[in-house]
């Protein structure tokens, strides 16, 4: 959720959609139909939108002063309702899914928001002891020879703008603006690519040239 925020108000500072919603629900509790509309208006979000921000972050309407226990598949696997069960006798707790160690389950976050990943031990001491270490970075791996989607994950906090460029972040989209589109095309059809981006970029040539037949049929007429 920090690092959500961060990125945010690096973005946009207090005007964030995401930091202004939270400031209404944190003011006037959970919105009417029309307030929704309203703030989606001054947001410029859809209601929609801001009805999904509501539902997702569930810190923005709940007491993040809390235990935050995962009960997500991995962490159930691994005695989380066990360690809820004994957790919420002796403190305020609540669940949550997914905090992102399911490789070290079960996993929460404290009121202070640091992370706790207690290796499948079931354990309310260790959970509630403010001298347990924050978990250590995933190991990530990958068989391929180039990581793309992953390569940052683990290595930092890129979540400014400015340390994601300076690690290179944007190069491919600035070099596919730098290109003519036909060659964006031709690289996108030599790559092999099957997703749905790639799938509606390959249109492209049949939209503009079904594009181009209507319009020269309008003409004509």
């Amino acid at each position: 959720m920090n690092h959500i925020r961060r990125f945010h108000e690096a973005q946009q500072g207090s005007s964030s959609p995401l930091l202004r919603i939270q400031r209404f629900l944190k003011t006037h509790g959970l919105p009417d139909p029309a307030q929704v509309s309203q703030i989606g208006r001054e947001v410029a979000l859809p209601e929609a939108g801001v009805r999904g921000a509501m539902s997702f972050y569930s810190d923005l309407q709940q007491d993040p002063n809390t235990i935050r226990i995962c009960l997500g598949t991995s962490c159930v696997l691994a005695g989380a309702k066990n360690l809820f069960s004994a957790a919420r006798q002796r403190t305020t707790c609540r669940p949550v899914y997914c905090i992102g160690f399911c490789d070290r389950s079960p996993a929460a976050l404290r009121s202070d928001e640091r992370a706790v990943a207690l290796n499948a031990e079931v354990s309310v001491e260790s959970l509630l002891d403010p001298s347990s270490p924050e978990p250590s970075r995933p190991a990530i791996r990958s068989v391929s020879r180039q990581t793309i989607v992953t390569r940052r994950i683990g290595r930092g906090d890129f979540s400014d703008l400015s340390s994601a460029r300076a690690d290179g972040a944007y190069e491919t989209l600035n070099k596919a603006r730098r290109m003519k589109s036909e060659d964006v095309l031709s690289t996108m059809e030599q790559s092999g690519e099957c997703g749905s981006v790639s799938n509606w970029i390959k249109m492209a040539p049949l939209r503009r040239s079904r594009c181009g037949s209507e319009i020269r049929r309008g003409q004509r007429r």
